[in-house]
């Protein structure tokens, strides 16, 4: 995938789904959090306020949990658990978060985090493996396909649990897609693997924690960059 074509897919959608909203009444607001020299400063601030507002909104969604040792915490929508989507085989997005130390945010540009957006792509079965290497996602005439590290276990109860989990790019371009898909309901995702293939239907539950996940993403980077 070419970087510039996936970076305007996700902030298309983004923007697309900032102007709309969720489909259920609330209008999300997403602004930058980075005034241009000709931004009146009234104005800022109240897009400060906006920004301000929303990560509020959005942050009873997500569930956040830091690992002492590494520094690094992971963000994850509640809509997202392990063994998810019947049998378990969905997308789920989250954030990785690593804290900067005070000493060293004063030369990086007074960066506070560094963060990540990684898509995954889950596969459980009780019998086979697939053995998968990469996923599409596919809403309406569009469609984006994404390789990554891969990883394979035995679950609890005799189970197999498969992921791929994409690069940062890839996530962005695909998280901005399926924000896209307010206005396909129907979003496909195929499994590729080298036995065989799978493809099924997203949980709409799932392509709504996904859109939130990469709008609050967004949001936490204009917090982490002042």
């Amino acid at each position: 995938m070419g970087s510039v074509v996936l970076l305007v897919v996700f902030f298309a959608a983004l923007s697309q789904w900032s102007r709309t909203g969720t489909g259920e009444g609330d209008q999300i607001k997403t602004v930058s959090a980075q005034a241009t020299p000709s931004t009146p400063p009234a104005l800022d601030v109240a897009q400060e306020e906006r920004r301000r507002k929303r990560l509020a909104e959005l942050k009873s969604h997500f569930i956040e949990a830091k690992d002492e040792f590494s520094s690094a915490t992971v963000i994850r929508h509640r809509a997202f658990n392990r063994y998810v989507n019947y049998n378990g085989t969905t997308l789920f997005v989250e954030i990785v978060r690593i804290d900067v130390p005070p000493g060293i945010a004063a030369n990086t540009a007074r960066i506070k985090a560094v963060k990540a957006l990684k898509m995954i792509s889950v596969y459980v079965s009780e019998h086979d493996w697939i053995f998968q290497e990469s996923f599409t996602v596919k809403v309406g005439d569009l469609q984006l396909t994404a390789k990554g590290k891969t990883d394979r276990e035995v679950i609890f109860g005799g189970g197999l649990y498969e992921t791929v989990t994409a690069s940062l790019e890839d996530s962005k371009a695909i998280a901005g897609l399926i924000m896209l898909a307010q206005n396909h309901p129907m979003v496909r995702v195929r499994l590729m693997g080298t036995s065989y293939q799978k493809d099924y239907t997203l949980r709409l539950a799932h392509q709504m924690a996904i859109a939130e996940t990469a709008e609050y993403y967004e949001l936490l980077e204009g917090a982490d960059h002042t």
